[in-house]
């Protein structure tokens, strides 16, 4: 070599040099970066616990048997690759969880440079709930065997080149999903006294595909295709083959008793006349040889995969079980059809009427007012019909002050005459005879002043209580004296007094003319007004006078019966409280000013309850309990038991024995005598308002002794049917 060839040499060798302490160097910075790279290889072997094995202490070598126990688990992370050595078996008593269905698969393989089919031993089960997904089991002489009822769930295996059997199962269960079973020398899966449940899987070019022994696997969705048998039956096995390719020639039959089952899914889609889906209708599917299958339709009126046997096989026969008669019925209607199933099937049954209710729509809630004519609509209600509107019933119903009201159309007019809330329902029917109900809430405001009547002028002497009562107000509204407020405005000259409520009672302490205004106001803000004079003058005699006074008339009354009268009654009990107003202190004055507050009451409104004087005088129970006490002690009122309550009346009053109110009592009289009477004509004839006259029609409607009859706008009263006359009572 010459000079320069060898100034080349070396300059080559020097370049290598600098190469090789680069790739050290480099080699070094990743070890330092990534110490865990080289964690692995992984020997196991022997007795081993809980462990987790993970991908970057993989491979793992098994060297010889390993046994985990019963009560441990072995999990193994996605990419880990186990290599078994020759004839070595992985044993799992315990539990298997291999799952690597998010990352990459799990290899169960040889550890031998040139692999070969039963190379190792098999993964060994004999406990419950293993599990393996995304994985590769290769080379082994039974890749997976179960024993001792052991059960495994497995999806998305690869089992391929076992010498033995991919699967082996004895008195054990398998899961299998999504995998493949190839090329296995014997059996692709083997399975003795086992359940099984294969499902869109593939088990070929094996030598013998499935072999079942006093099994009855389900396969669904599968292929199953062997070199030389695609399966064998044995020991009283029943094979059920749903929608799964097999070559029905290359099936074994070992015995009389067994037989495979050729059957499909078929899904069922019921509708009506107008191609909508007939909800929850019963489907029937009866075979030739008289087996029969029921399900129900799902919302969108189908029901899917339903499993129907074309045929039974067997060692001698083929029973075929087609056709089959396949029946739809919902309530009294029933549809049919024959069909033939060799393959997957959709069928459509057609009812021949409309099965299908409308939905009602009666719109949204209004407020009208009162006297104006509004419209009912039901056009937002909806059917499976086209001509819906055109051949639909719609049917509008509600009471209108005790009156019942029926109106029919799509849409409709009405004048509601009196205030109130009312609930109107519609009922929306097809052609087929279908229907469906809503509700709709009309409130209708009051826009009619209430009638103010403060009553007519009044004369009182000083210091006498007047008892001021609104009692003849009137108004539209039948919720008028629950709802609406009075009050009482008494000019004093240069000061006034103001007394809410409908009964107020009051004392001038001066002679004098006055003006009292009653200002009424109803729920709805509608407002009216009158006013009264009261004339107020001294009294003529001197109180020390009127004592003996009282007495002698007292006296007389005695004598001459007077006092057996109210009209007696009631001058006794003037002429006594004029006094006790002189003699006691103005405590006991204002206690006679509520005695008169509580007996005006009572007058007005006889046959009223405790609590309701309580309540709406605003008293509590010992002032209102004495007050009545004294009342009816000195005979201005009597009371009554009714029920749980007490009920008091005037002197003098005749008190219903039947439980009534005393003016209904007086109504159910005036009916009866001259039936047909308006409300209005009772209210004017019994001198109360119309409002409290309608209110106790109303309570004598509830209770079945009269009948309303709306005539016009008019509702008239009528003894009720079979009512007797009230001359009988």
């Amino acid at each position: 070599m010459n000079r320069k060839g060898r100034k080349e040499a070396r300059g080559i060798a020097r370049l290598g040099s600098a190469i090789a302490l680069m790739l050290v160097m480099l080699l070094s910075c990743l070890a330092l970066i990534s110490p865990e790279a080289s964690a692995g290889p992984t020997y196991i072997h022997g007795l081993i616990e809980d462990m987790h094995w993970e991908a970057n202490e993989s491979p793992f070598i098994v060297t010889d048997d390993a046994v985990l126990g019963m009560e441990d688990v072995l999990i193994i992370d996605p990419g880990v690759d186990v290599l078994l050595h020759e004839n070595s078996s992985l044993y799992v008593e315990g539990r298997l969880f291999a799952d690597a269905s998010e990352g990459e698969s799990i290899t169960f393989t040889s550890n031998a440079t040139v692999k070969h089919a039963g190379d190792w031993g098999s993964i060994i089960l004999t406990g419950h709930d293993n599990v393996i997904k995304n994985a590769r089991v290769e080379y082994a002489h039974r890749g997976l065997l179960l024993l001792e009822q052991a059960s495994v769930s497995l999806e998305s295996v690869h089992f391929n080149n076992n010498q033995f059997a991919g699967i082996y199962s004895v008195n054990s269960s398998v899961e299998m999903k999504g995998s493949m079973v190839e090329e296995t020398g014997e059996w692709g899966i083997y399975l003795e006294n086992s359940e099984a449940f294969i499902e869109s899987s593939s088990v070929t070019w094996n030598g013998i595909s499935i072999f079942a022994s006093g099994s009855s696997p389900i396969i669904a969705n599968s292929t199953v295709s062997g070199t030389f048998i695609d399966l064998v039956v044995m020991e009283d096995s029943h094979p059920r083959l749903i929608n799964t390719t097999i070559d029905e020639g290359k099936i074994s039959y070992e015995d009389v008793l067994s037989s495979v089952f050729i059957q499909w899914f078929v899904t069922v889609e019921v509708t009506d006349v107008h191609s909508t889906p007939v909800h929850v209708a019963e489907v029937l599917l009866s075979s030739g040889l008289g087996a029969k299958k029921t399900a129900w339709t799902d919302e969108s009126g189908i029901v899917k995969d339903i499993v129907v046997t074309e045929a039974e096989l067997s060692q001698f026969e083929v029973n075929s079980h087609n056709p089959y008669f396949i029946t739809a019925s919902k309530g009294e209607h029933e549809t049919e059809v024959l069909r033939t199933i060799e393959t997957n099937a959709w069928v459509e049954l057609v009812f021949d009427t409309d099965l299908t209710p409308p939905t009602a729509c009666a719109g949204e809630n209004e407020d009208v007012d009162e006297d104006v004519s509004f419209t009912l609509n039901a056009s937002g209600s909806t059917d499976n019909s086209p001509d819906f509107f055109d051949v639909g019933v719609f049917i509008w119903e509600f009471d209108d002050q005790g009156s019942s009201v029926r109106l029919e159309g799509l849409t409709v007019e009405y004048v509601f005459d009196t205030p109130g809330t009312y609930w109107i329902t519609l009922a929306a029917s097809d052609s087929g005879g279908n229907s469906d109900m809503d509700t709709v809430k009309i409130a209708v405001r009051d826009t009619t002043s209430p009638v103010a009547d403060a009553g007519g002028f009044r004369e009182a002497n000083v210091g006498e209580s007047v008892l001021l009562d609104a009692g003849n107000c009137s108004d539209n509204d039948p919720r008028f004296w629950d709802t609406a407020s009075f009050l009482w405005v008494i000019e004093l000259g240069d000061a006034s007094v103001e007394l809410p409520g409908q009964m107020v009672i009051y004392a001038f302490e001066a002679a004098g003319n006055y003006t009292v205004t009653l200002h009424v106001e109803d729920d709805d803000g509608n407002v009216a007004s009158d006013e009264i004079h009261v004339a107020v003058k001294a009294p003529a005699q001197e109180f020390p006078i009127i004592i003996p006074l009282g007495l002698g008339l007292l006296a007389a009354a005695f004598v001459g019966g007077f006092l057996n009268t109210e009209m007696g009654k009631f001058g006794l009990f003037k002429f006594l409280l004029i006094p006790l107003y002189v003699k006691l202190k103005r405590k006991d004055i204002l206690d006679h000013f509520l005695r008169g507050q509580i007996y005006g009451y009572i007058k007005v409104h006889p046959g009223e309850h405790y609590t309701a004087i309580k309540r709406n005088l605003q008293l509590n129970n010992g002032t209102l309990t004495y007050h009545l006490d004294v009342l009816e002690r000195e005979g201005l009122i009597v009371s009554k038991p009714k029920g749980s309550r007490k009920i008091f009346y005037p002197v003098g009053m005749k008190i219903p024995d039947n439980g009534l109110h005393a003016i209904q009592e007086d109504i159910l009289e005036r009916v009866n005598e001259s039936p047909g009477m308006s409300i209005s004509d009772l209210a004017r004839l019994m001198g109360i308002s119309r409002q409290l006259a309608n209110y106790h029609v109303k309570k004598l409607v509830e209770g079945g002794e009269i009948d309303i009859e709306r005539k016009g706008v008019r509702a008239r009263c009528f003894p009720a049917n079979g009512h007797p006359p009230r001359s009988a009572f």
